[in-house]
């Protein structure tokens, strides 16, 4: 609505120039506007020639006995021309693209304007002044909507200023230009006073000659790539702690960036807001909404409080930190969120993590190498590969747990025990302990499910223990897939044993306890069970379809209750064992 406005403006003056009065005043023509209400008057170019020397352009001119104010200056109205100096008045609202070619050094934009078109070529100008003079007077809609008093800069605004050092902003700036185009690109001197309150996009992208940077403690914004790839001046205290608001990559790669960075005060962080910011070693942030990837590759960052109040870390905000060693969470952290301390190789916890959390999304700590806590009783959630690549040493999943993704322990190379302890809902495990090769120890006393064709664990012949607690009835299917263990202890209450749940798992020996009596079609297939012991006087029905794959009959050793062997070897099934023994029962 803002754009339509003003493009109607200039459509309108566009029009009505063709029968418009004109008048010169102390060596300025301007335009007089009388379809407007109040009638105005507006700058232009002479008719012949250029504006030279020193320039004043008053609030009012009188024309035929009527006073107008000046409210504009239209375009081309100083293209080329050799002025010394240039003063506008309070009151001036727009100026348009008028300044190519200028000789002008510096100018004053006074703080009435509302909109300030492209500065061209004008390749003299070396300082600019954005005052805040008469702002508080004016009242409407479109001059406030961008922010108290905000000017907006047209695009590509000063491009074409390749001397412009020195800049002064006394006022909210609105750039309409690129994200991709620094504002002021040769900046050396800039000066934020008490009434401006944001550092406009892009405003110093990929600028390294800023020698003396002063900002006033009004300015509570930074917006979207403001010092994208920017270098501060050195040893510069940047305010930190009075910013609410930081954009997208407001501070990408920027440098000369202090040391210790308090973000306390941040009510918002956009993503990649200090990404690859290696000055940064220790950094404090408060109860602010995190975007995502705010500080990643801060690879000297070292020490992290995320302060109380704060209930969720964001996505991926802490990846790649290989200096960072310590982080400290708050009681209120309900959230971890995905890939938020991927890759920090370096990071321990020691006060562990808060007693209240809920979710520790996926990839969350994934590759840190280091990481070795309890989990809280309070998790509902754990995301795939969360804990993938850790030094977790021990799990205990909460019974609070209902959600368990893919590989959420996986490659755990330091894991010695695992414990599933009873829980009303079953889990899900999918390859969550996957390739965990030195786990001593596997308690599982919760209903749990696998996916079709997966397997949860990797185990170890010679290590591993497994222990089926009571209140399993039931081992799925694909239980133990390709798994291997030292041994497997079933439940004395497991009544029934799934299709492929031993698929192609080898164990030295088994016993399938006395409550077992259903055992579906190729519930053994491909297992590496050298002993498998039965317990039944009477040997139980076996499923008739893929009978012949239900066992390894060929390398697996039957053992019988004593006496009972006649019945085995006439059972259907049974009788394929191709060795087959009594056992004291």
């Amino acid at each position: 609505m803002k754009k339509l406005l003003l493009l109607f403006v200039m459509m309108l003056t566009a029009t009505v120039a063709a029968w418009a009065d004109y008048t010169v005043v102390d060596g300025v023509r301007y335009e007089i506007v009388t379809y407007t209400s109040p009638e105005q008057a507006y700058v232009v170019a002479p008719e012949s020639g250029v504006y030279t020397g020193a320039v004043t352009i008053p609030a009012t001119i009188n024309y035929e006995g009527n006073d107008y104010a000046v409210t504009q200056i239209s375009s081309g109205a100083f293209e080329n021309s050799t002025i010394t100096s240039l003063t506008l008045p309070v009151g001036l609202q727009y100026i348009f693209s008028s300044f190519t070619g200028t000789s002008l050094n510096s100018l004053t934009i006074p703080g009435t304007v509302r909109f300030l078109g492209s500065m061209g070529d004008c390749t003299s100008l070396t300082s600019i002044t954005f005052a805040y003079d008469g702002i508080d007077g004016i009242t409407d809609e479109y001059y406030w909507s961008y922010g108290q008093g905000a000017i907006e800069l047209s695009y590509d605004c000063f491009t074409g200023c390749t001397n412009l050092t020195e800049i002064n902003v006394d006022r909210p700036l609105y750039n309409n230009g690129a994200y991709y185009t620094a504002l002021f690109g040769k900046a050396t001197k800039a000066t934020f006073g008490p009434h401006a309150t944001n550092i406009p996009k892009a405003c110093f992208y990929g600028v390294t000659t800023l020698q003396q940077l002063t900002i006033s403690a009004n300015v509570t914004e930074i917006e979207t790539n403001a010092f994208k790839q920017a270098t501060l001046p050195a040893g510069y205290a940047f305010p930190f702690n009075q910013i609410k608001k930081i954009g997208t990559e407001a501070f990408y790669d920027c440098k000369n960036l202090p040391a210790a960075v308090d973000l306390s005060a941040a009510e918002e962080i956009g993503d990649q807001a200090f990404m690859s910011c290696t000055d940064i070693q220790s950094l404090t942030i408060g109860t602010c909404n995190l975007s995502s990837g705010a500080f990643s590759y801060c690879t000297n960052l070292s020490s992290l409080t995320l302060a109380e109040g704060l209930t969720d870390t964001g996505d991926s905000n802490f990846q790649y930190l290989d200096g960072l060693t310590t982080v400290t969470f708050p009681s209120t952290l309900k959230r971890i969120g995905w890939g938020a301390f991927q890759s920090c190789p370096n990071l321990t916890i020691p006060d562990g993590l808060p007693a209240g959390l809920e979710e520790i999304s996926g990839m969350a700590f994934n590759q840190c190498a280091k990481v070795n806590v309890t989990l809280p009783s309070s998790l509902k959630i754990i995301d795939q590969c969360a804990f993938s690549n850790t030094g977790m040493e021990s799990v205990t999943i909460p019974t609070s747990l209902t959600d368990l993704g893919d590989q959420a322990f996986s490659y755990c190379e330091k894991l010695k025990t695992v414990s599933i302890p009873y829980a009303e809902t079953p889990i899900n495990l999918s390859y969550t302990f996957w390739n965990c090769t030195n786990v001593e120890s596997i308690t599982i006393d919760r209903s749990f499910t696998i996916p079709e064709s997966t397997t949860a664990f990797s185990g170890s012949v010679d290590k591993t223990e497994v222990v089926i607690g009571p209140h399993v009835t039931t081992l799925p299917p694909y239980a133990f897939y390709e798994a291997s263990f030292k041994s497997v202890t079933l439940s004395v209450n497991l009544a029934s044993i799934s299709k492929f749940a031993f698929l192609g798992t080898t164990v030295p020996s088994l016993t399938l306890p006395n409550a077992c009596t259903e055992i579906a079609y190729r519930a053994f297939d491909g297992s590496y069970i050298d002993n498998l012991y039965v317990p039944y006087l009477t040997p139980i029905a076996l499923p008739t379809e893929d009978i012949v794959v239900l066992f390894n009959y060929s390398n697996t050793k039957l053992w019988v209750p004593g006496g009972t062997m006649a019945l085995y070897q006439a059972a259907d099934g049974w009788k394929l064992f191709e060795n087959m023994d009594d056992w004291s029962y």
